[in-house]
């Protein structure tokens, strides 16, 4: 019995010395382990990750390599039921990405809780890596997360650019019914703004609050975005009598009432423009 308890022993800590030399990249650690240990090469932490996820998470491109070709089940989901594709996709590994891809791996995997490869991605700025998944079949508009596309989470304009010439939907809905053009005018990212707009973005969409991408920026007081959308017609008055038109924002956010009077002041905006400039 004392035998067989020291026998576990051994190869729980055996188990957790591979997963640390994994996340440390000590692709040397990892050969003695298994080739003199004999670990089990499929061994999980807690959350459910073998050493092939230890070994993306560390940007080990070299290790997670090594361990693909000893012949770790890389189709083992962690806790949350991302695969290993989805972390190397996130951390930009092209290398593993196209060696899951060669092995049988869906460029379009997905759960209703976990996004696609491609979106992983996009969401990271990993623009190389994006482009690799769509040469190899990825859905430039494939969803993932609360139905959002890869372009809903770009932030870097050579990622939008880059989705947008491959086909990306300009107004494609996410479940909240928002287009990409909601999240780059909260956050101001006019580059973004000017791509999309320049794409064919619906500057008047509603989301299913009824609100408009011109009045999440007014709320906010991204007063750039706010400039921006107006000079390309968006309207201000949308949407009509819900108390959530960018006259309503203005009244609540000091510093768009700001910017509202200045431009009332130069005779740069309309008669309902006008109204929004004045103390409510």
């Amino acid at each position: 019995m004392y035998l067989d308890t020291d026998k576990r022993t051994r190869q729980r800590n055996d188990n957790e010395s591979f997963l640390a030399a994994a996340s440390a990249g000590a692709l040397d650690t990892l050969a003695v382990l298994l080739d003199e240990h004999k670990v089990n090469i499929n061994a999980v932490d807690r959350f459910r990750q073998t050493a092939l996820f230890h070994a993306i998470q560390a940007g080990c491109e070299d290790c997670a390599l090594y361990l693909l070709k000893r012949g770790i089940d890389w189709h083992l989901p962690n806790r949350r039921g991302r695969r290993a594709i989805h972390l190397a996709a996130g951390m930009g590994l092209g290398a593993v990405v196209s060696w899951l891809i060669n092995a049988g791996d869906d460029a379009n995997i997905s759960l209703s809780n976990i996004d696609t490869p491609l979106i992983m991605a996009a969401r990271h700025g990993k623009t190389d890596m994006a482009r690799r998944l769509l040469d190899a079949g990825a859905d430039v508009n494939g969803r993932g997360v609360r139905n959002v596309t890869a372009l809903h989470v770009a932030t870097k304009a050579d990622m939008a650019e880059m989705l947008l010439a491959k086909g990306a939907d300009t107004n494609a809905r996410d479940k909240d019914g928002e287009t990409p053009l909601f999240g780059a005018a909260r956050s101001g990212q006019l580059d973004l703004l000017r791509l999309l707009v320049g794409k064919g973005a619906d500057v008047d969409a509603l989301n299913e609050k009824r609100e408009t991408a011109l009045f999440q920026a007014g709320q906010r007081g991204v007063i750039e975005a706010v400039d921006y959308l107006l000079s390309v017609g968006a309207n201000p008055d949308l949407p009509a009598a819900t108390g959530r038109s960018l006259a309503t924002a203005a009244r609540r956010n000091s510093s768009l009432h700001t910017y509202m009077t200045a431009r009332a002041m130069r005779g740069c905006i309309n008669a309902a423009l006008a109204e929004i400039a004045r103390p409510a």
